[in-house]
C-alpha cells in the first residue's frame, strides 16, 4: 500500500522553511532569502520516492503581531493549513527560540495532526542549549517527535522523510510521480527574478514589488523571457535600477543564471521596471 499526504511546513519567519523544502525536493522550488516573509503564498512541492508521496506546502511565515493588512492574510493561510494539514512540520530556528515561535507552540497544542518539529541550524547552536530547547518542546508537546537538523549544510534531514513517512495517510498518490509542484513555469519565472530583488535592495525596498512576466516563449531553442517589475513609487523605481543601472543588471543576471540552471536551457531574460497604476490587478500564473 503506497502512504501520500499533505505535509504543512510552519513556523515563524525566516527560519529556513523554504530551505528544508528545497532540501527535500532536491531543486529550488521555493524561494529564499535572509529577510523574512519571502514566501508570500502557499508553494506546493512534491516528492516521491518508491511507495511513498510526500506533499509539502511550506507557508508563509506566521507571526503573534497582525500588522499589515498582508501579514494578516499571510497569517491566515498558514493557519488554514495547519488546520488542513495530514501532518505537520514545524521548523525552529535552534539558535533562537521567540514570541512567535512560542504563540505557535501554544496554538499547536489545540491540533490533533501528528507533529514533528525540525530544530534547523542545529551546527550553529551548542549542544547543551540544543538539547535544553529540545527538552522545553517536549514537556509542551509530549506527542511531537524533535529531529536536530541543518537545511543548509543537509545534516540530518535524510532522517526527517522516514519519520513523517510513517505518518502519512495509507492512500493512493495524489499528483503523478514526475511531478515536483503544482506551479507554473511563468510563477518561477517571476519568483527567480522576485528573489533576486529581495537579496539586493536589503530594507530599501518593500514587499509590495510585483513580477508580470509578459513573454515567455522558446525561439531558436532559446528560452526568452520578458518581464515588468511592478512597484509602488517612482523612488522605488531609482532603487532598483541603481547607479548607473548596475542593481538591475546584476538582478537580471543572477536570475538568468538560476532559471537556466533550473530548466537546464538557454534563457534570455529582458527585465523593465514600471510605476503601478490605479486599479493595478497583479498577475496570477
Amino acid at each position: 500500500m503506497t502512504h501520500c499526504g499533505y505535509i504543512g511546513i510552519i513556523g515563524r519567519p525566516n527560519v529556513g522553511k523554504s530551505t528544508l523544502l528545497n532540501r527535500f525536493i532536491g531543486m529550488k522550488v521555493s524561494i529564499t532569502s535572509r529577510k523574512p516573509q519571502t514566501t508570500r503564498e502557499q508553494i506546493l512541492g512534491i516528492y516521491t520516492e518508491d511507495d511513498t508521496q510526500y506533499v509539502f506546502i511550506d507557508t508563509p511565515g506566521i507571526h503573534a503581531g497582525q500588522g499589515a493588512y498582508s501579514n494578516r492574510l499571510m497569517n491566515r493561510a498558514a493557519k488554514t493549513i495547519v488546520e488542513e494539514a495530514d501532518v505537520l512540520l514545524w521548523v525552529i530556528d535552534a539558535k533562537s527560540f521567540a514570541e512567535d515561535d512560542q504563540h505557535i507552540l501554544e496554538n499547536l497544542k489545540k491540533q490533533t495532526q501528528p507533529l514533528v518539529i525540525a530544530l534547523n541550524k542545529q551546527d550553529q547552536v551548542e549542544e547543551e542549549a540544543l538539547f535544553a530547547l529540545a527538552q522545553k518542546i517536549s514537556l509542551a508537546l509530549p506527542k511531537a517527535q524533535i529531529i536536530p537538523c541543518s537545511a543548509r549544510t543537509g545534516f540530518h534531514c535524510e532522517k526527517i522523510l522516514p519519520v513523517l513517512r510513517e505518518l502519512l495517510p495509507e492512500q493512493a498518490f495524489i499528483y503523478s510521480d514526475e511531478l515536483v509542484t503544482d506551479k507554473s513555469e511563468k510563477f518561477y519565472a517571476a519568483e527567480m527574478v522576485r528573489e533576486k530583488i529581495m537579496r539586493h535592495t536589503g530594507d530599501e525596498l518593500p514587499y509590495a514589488c510585483t513580477i508580470e512576466i509578459e513573454k515567455y516563449a522558446v525561439e531558436n531553442r532559446v528560452l526568452h523571457i520578458y518581464a515588468t517589475i511592478w512597484v509602488d513609487k517612482e523612488n522605488q523605481k531609482s532603487i532598483l535600477v541603481g547607479k548607473g543601472g548596475e542593481r538591475l543588471k546584476t538582478i537580471g543576471q543572477e536570475a538568468r543564471i538560476d532559471l537556466e540552471k533550473f530548466w537546464d536551457q538557454k534563457v534570455f531574460l529582458k527585465l523593465w521596471i514600471k510605476v503601478k497604476k490605479p486599479g493595478f490587478i497583479p498577475p496570477i500564473y
